[in-house]
């Protein structure tokens, strides 16, 4: 499989490969690129589409956080939020810790990358497409581009809204689109739930996605579900749990953990576990030993009243 192009650090690339080695704190951005790789992975396998994490955007150091999705022109994309795609698509995300998206963040996409990445790789904008997706609806914004710049605001599906300039034709400029992660349907799970402080359903969903995708998929989601565990550490006793009834031995758990991503986390919560075993251990040994004590004591003819009294109990 041709796997994405995914930056390890900000100075070199391992191109066509997993992301099977972390050099750099895991991110939000890092978990939207992990999801949209694992929603868009069929294209990518057949060689329809492309997708890269971090461009450059001129031949100075200047990188940003973008995702870069090339298509190949008679390639149609199923997902809803695809269907709008062209040769060139740039994805901004915005995390659900970001605050609401505004007028200056939408300038800073629409004519700040995606006009650079136009000029420096000679691409017509009617070749091009900008995503943002962040989690809260925008009103404000939509608003403000409804009733001061002239746009009409066009809720396609669920989740997506086309942003279009009134007046201009279809096809004749950049197409302009905001995915609103909180109305997403649940066929775009990784899309919708990488927040933190999910839903007890959320929890279990997102618990059973590596048991759900063949070895590549679960490969393909790991920086995803690092940041998902990272950010609702519950998922990891129900994916233990979970673990724990469908295989039969430690090893097999052992296997699915690490194509997950989450060896790290899964020994974190194995010493965690251990210890807790060994305070409980020791909270029943020094009960019992305290029994053993009193008994001899009661044994001895001493009466309640001193018992109370030597053993400081209230």
């Amino acid at each position: 499989m041709k796997y994405p192009v995914k930056k390890m650090s900000k100075t070199s690339t391992k191109k066509n490969s997993p992301p099977t080695e972390r050099k750099k704190p895991i991110t939000y951005h890092d978990g939207a690129f992990s999801a949209i790789s694992f929603l868009l992975r069929d294209y990518v396998k057949n060689g329809d589409i492309t997708l890269e994490d971090e461009k450059p955007l001129s031949k100075s150091p200047l990188v940003i956080d973008i995702i870069v999705i090339k298509k190949n022109r008679n390639v149609e994309i199923a997902r809803e939020w695809g269907r709008i795609f062209r040769k060139i698509n740039i994805i901004e995300y915005k995390s659900p810790s970001d605050p609401t998206l505004t007028l200056r963040m939408f300038d800073k996409v629409i004519h700040g990358y995606v006009g650079i990445y136009a000029w420096q790789n000679n691409v017509p904008l009617t070749d091009m497409t900008a995503t943002i997706v962040c989690y809260r609806k925008p009103v404000k914004l939509f608003k403000t581009l409804s009733e001061n710049f002239g746009y009409e605001i066009l809720r396609k599906y669920d989740g997506i809204y086309y942003i279009n300039q009134k007046g201009v034709e279809a096809g004749k400029s950049l197409a302009v689109q905001i995915v609103v992660g909180s109305e997403l349907p649940d066929s775009e799970l990784v899309l919708k739930a990488l927040r933190a402080d999910i839903d007890a359903a959320t929890l279990r969903k997102t618990a059973a996605v590596p048991f759900a995708e063949d070895e590549e998929s679960a490969l393909l989601l790991s920086y995803w579900m690092h940041v998902m565990v990272r950010l609702n550490p519950e998922i990891l006793k129900i994916f233990n749990e979970e673990a724990k009834m469908r295989f039969a031995t430690d090893e097999e758990i052992r296997s699915v953990v690490i194509k997950s991503g989450l060896a790290e986390e899964w020994k974190q919560e194995g010493r965690q576990e251990g210890r807790q075993e060994g305070v409980m251990e020791g909270l029943q040994k020094g009960m019992q030993k305290g029994m053993q004590k009193l008994l001899k004591f009661w044994e001895g003819g001493h009466s309640l009243e001193e018992a109370k009294a030597k053993f400081a109990i209230a």
